[in-house]
């Protein structure tokens, strides 16, 4: 007698790519739900400023309500019936041990802590120095531990997903685990419908128009991209402004010059993603002070490709997400200092926090002829962002003089028309 030996099929880099983009979507939710859940548990007991006054406690929280909840369910659910997340079995993948049999509670738990060090340890950067997120300064060991090992581990994990013959990366290796494609037997119907049902609720208007063409083959990956964006973006300053020269600081420009990355999957016509920005505004000079706005927002999108060909898509997204704000005060003398009636001291930074919305219209063209390593890809996007719930001035460095001053200050509202370019990478498996 022979032993039953497992067989398998690994799952391809752009399959498992997709995936992750997929779960990706789960996270950002989630981390949306946890914003609400902070802005009102602030209100009943306040916190934030105990955060930002001890760095245990900012590393604490963080870590036990965002980084283990996250690797939980990368974990769990891989231990699941499921054998995989909510984005490897939509894409029908499962992770099993390295011969293909199912792999172990333990196997999963050195997988995914191996899988998501690098992002603790930017975590772990970021809170001892949390003004580097808004203005990049930090000394030379945390540049390296906490910015460039990080981005050298993640480029190291899916560099070998891509080029290794088995394409196994390195936290596979050492958990003796692999990714592999699921056979048709292992797709329940439950998770198409549950699916079916979210589109439903999320797109209802379009799909009396659609419903005839809608395709009845299973969910599959069309396209993948990812990109680098560049553009400009308007935001309502009047309100902030009127409330700064009262405090003898200038108006801030409405207009921001906007710096982003992004990506996304196609399903069918179905377009998920997400992506980041940041938003730096100009600096303004007064008699006392300079002030300067930023800002930067991380949103997840849905939306529905409206055109599409071999080597373009045409598609509007709705997207949501949560934002954060900084104020920037610094004296017009550097060397001066503040007069009495100043509200500020030099070199304040405000810090608020606000929920972010935005309808977008894209436009991604694939440059050259198609190949299965994909191609060049140059896009733009217009639309309009919205800024909701903003939390109040919160000082994260140096004094307000004038404690009623933060009270006072109008909130920097980043709602206003965004258009950018793009370019970038995508690999598209789909005919027009």
């Amino acid at each position: 007698m022979h032993a039953k030996v497992a067989t398998y099929e690994q799952a391809a880099g752009m399959r498992r790519l997709g995936a992750y983009l997929l779960d990706l979507v789960v996270i950002y939710l989630y981390i949306i739900l946890l914003f609400l859940a902070s802005m009102a548990v602030n209100d009943v007991l306040p916190f934030h400023e105990a955060m930002g006054a001890s760095y245990v406690l900012r590393h604490l929280i963080s870590f036990t309500t965002l980084t283990l909840p996250v690797v939980l369910y990368f974990m769990l659910m891989e231990h699941s019936r499921w054998q995989g997340t909510v984005g490897k079995k939509l894409l029908k993948m499962r992770v099993v041990g390295q011969d293909g049999s199912r792999a172990t509670l333990q196997q999963l738990a050195v997988r995914n802590a191996i899988k998501f060090l690098p992002w603790e340890v930017a975590h772990l950067h970021i809170h001892l120095n949390p003004d580097f997120l808004f203005t990049g300064h930090t000394s030379t060991l945390g540049l390296l531990f906490g910015s460039i090992l990080p981005f050298l581990f993640m480029t190291t994990y899916a560099g070998m997903v891509f080029f290794r013959k088995d394409g196994r990366s390195l936290y596979e290796l050492i958990s003796h685990t692999r990714v592999v494609k699921a056979s048709p037997a292992a797709a329940p119907g439950n998770v198409r419908t549950v699916a079916a049902i979210c589109l439903t609720l999320l797109c209802a208007p379009s799909l009396p128009a659609t419903a005839q063409q809608a395709p009845r083959s299973q969910p599959h990956l069309m396209a993948s991209i990812g990109y680098l964006s560049v553009g400009s973006s308007q935001g309502q300053t009047d309100g902030l402004n009127q409330s700064l020269q009262a405090y003898n600081v200038p108006g801030v420009a409405e207009g921001t010059l906007s710096l982003g990355f992004g990506g996304g999957v196609f399903l069918n016509r179905w377009f998920f993603g997400g992506d980041g920005d940041i938003y730096l505004g100009r600096r303004s000079s007064g008699d006392v002070f300079h002030a300067r706005t930023m800002a930067g927002t991380g949103l997840v999108h849905a939306g529905y490709a409206l055109a599409k060909g071999r080597s373009f898509i045409i598609y509007p997204s709705l997207g949501g997400g949560v934002g954060g704000s900084e104020l920037h005060i610094q004296p017009v003398d550097k060397g001066g200092a503040p007069t009495q009636q100043a509200a500020f001291d030099p070199n304040t930074r405000l810090h608020a926090s606000f929920l972010a919305a935005s309808l977008r219209l894209h436009g991604d063209f694939f440059i050259g002829p198609r190949s299965r390593t994909g191609n060049l890809l140059l896009g733009w996007s217009v639309g309009y962002n919205i800024a909701l719930l903003h939390s109040g001035w919160r000082v994260r460095r140096g004094t307000a003089n004038q404690p009623e001053a933060l009270d006072a200050l109008h909130s920097f509202d980043t709602s206003g028309f965004t258009m950018k370019v793009k370019i970038g990478w995508g690999v598209t498996r789909f005919a027009p």
